[in-house]
C-alpha cells in the first residue's frame, strides 16, 4: 500500500469523511489502494465527483490503464460520461492509452462526445483549400464576425486587452506568430481559431491559447470541449501552452512571460 493510501486509512479509521471528490481524484492519480479505502467506506463507485466526471472517466482521461481495468472489474459503468457528455472511451484516446482504450471497447464502451465549442465552423472544400495554401493574414477574416478592436506592437489585430500583452509578450522575444489562424482538424475541414500559432525553426506548431473567462462555467466547459478536439485531432499537448485570467484574480504578467519564455527557449532550439 502506498504511503498516501496509508495517510488515507488512517484518517478513515479517525472518522474523515469519504467523498465522491476523493474517489476520482485517486483514479485520476491511479491510486489503486486508496480506490478500495474508499469504496469499503461506502462510496459509490459510480457517483461523479463535484464536477460531474466519475471515476472511469478520470482514470481514461489521465490514461491510467490498471486503474480503468481495476475500475470496470469492481462495478464501474464504462460508458458513464462527464458532465460535457464526453465518455470515458474517447477520453482514453485522447489520451493516447491504447491498452485503456482496448480494454474499455472489450468492457462494451462506445465512444461519444458533443465537441462542439462556440467557435467550430467547417468549411466548405473550396475555402478550406484556399485557406491551408495561402499565407494567413490576421487583421482581415471574412468568416469571422466579431471585431479585432486592440492593436498590438507587432501590427496584430486582437479581440482583447490581455491579448495585447500575450502578442507583445511574444514580439519582444522576437518569435513571430499568427492569431487566430485556423488549426485544421484530422478531416481537413474542421477547425478550431487557436489564440496564437508558432511555427518552430523546426516546423514544429505550437499553440498558446489566453484563457480570460474562466469565472464562466460555460466557458470552462467550451474550453475543456476545445482541448480535447486538440488531442483528438493530433495535437501533441506538450505543444499547447496555456495562460489564465479570472475576474477575482485578472492576468498575471509573470505567468505570461513564463509561457513566453518556454516558447522561447524552444524556438532558439534549446
Amino acid at each position: 500500500m502506498s504511503h498516501n493510501s496509508d495517510i488515507a486509512g488512517l484518517l478513515l479509521i479517525n472518522g474523515a469523511h469519504a467523498t465522491s471528490d476523493s474517489l476520482i481524484t485517486a483514479a485520476f492519480r491511479g491510486d489503486i489502494d486508496r480506490i478500495g479505502l474508499l469504496l469499503s467506506a461506502g462510496v459509490d463507485i459510480n457517483t461523479p465527483d463535484s464536477r460531474g466526471v466519475p471515476a472511469i472517466v478520470a482514470a481514461a482521461r489521465s490514461g491510467q490503464f490498471e486503474m480503468v481495468v481495476s475500475l470496470i472489474s469492481l462495478g464501474a459503468i464504462v460508458n458513464n460520461t462527464d458532465t460535457d457528455g464526453i465518455s470515458a472511451l474517447t477520453w482514453a484516446k485522447a489520451s493516447g492509452c491504447m491498452l485503456a482504450v482496448d480494454a474499455i471497447v472489450q468492457a462494451g464502451g462506445v465512444e461519444y462526445s458533443e465537441i462542439v465549442p462556440d467557435e467550430e465552423t467547417e468549411l466548405d472544400e473550396t475555402l478550406a483549400s484556399s485557406l491551408q495554401g495561402q499565407k494567413r493574414q490576421t487583421t482581415t477574416k471574412p468568416y469571422l464576425a466579431h471585431p479585432l478592436p486592440h492593436k498590438t506592437l507587432s501590427g496584430h489585430l486582437v479581440r482583447s486587452k490581455s491579448e495585447v500583452i500575450v502578442a507583445d509578450a511574444l514580439h519582444y522575444r522576437g518569435i513571430t506568430f499568427d492569431y487566430e489562424a485556423p488549426f485544421f482538424g484530422k478531416d481537413r475541414k474542421a477547425f478550431r481559431l487557436p489564440d496564437f500559432t508558432i511555427r518552430l525553426p523546426s516546423g514544429t506548431i505550437v499553440l498558446w491559447e489566453h484563457l480570460g473567462m474562466l469565472d464562466d462555467e460555460s466557458y470552462k466547459r467550451s474550453w475543456n470541449k476545445k482541448e480535447l478536439w486538440y488531442a483528438m485531432n493530433g495535437l501533441d499537448l506538450a505543444n499547447l501552452y496555456v495562460s489564465r485570467e479570472s475576474n477575482a484574480n485578472g492576468i498575471d504578467s509573470h505567468e505570461v512571460a513564463a509561457v513566453a519564455d518556454a516558447i522561447l527557449a524552444r524556438y532558439r532550439g534549446h
